[in-house]
């Protein structure tokens, strides 16, 4: 986590806990991947992976080019 903590101006990681998070995820995808792949599945599987309707805004997030964020009836919101 400690590399994220000074971001970088205009990345959008203005969260280091967040960041720290999301590398995590990837971290643990490619776990999965490999796994796939050792298996010898990994052309066989299709994995796919989501998040729910964007950022809050205002927090540690950039909905760019989407406008707002979760509970607004705009295209990042509801």
């Amino acid at each position: 986590m400690v590399k994220y903590e000074a971001g970088k101006s205009g990345t959008g990681l203005g969260n280091a806990v967040y960041a720290a998070m999301v590398e995590s995820v990837d971290q643990e995808v490619g776990k999965i991947m490999d796994t796939l792949t050792e298996l010898g599945l990994d052309h066989k599987t299709m994995v796919n992976f989501t998040s729910d309707n964007r950022g809050l805004k205002g927090y540690s997030t950039d909905n760019s080019p989407i406008r707002s964020g979760k509970v607004c009836p705009c295209e990042g919101g509801i």
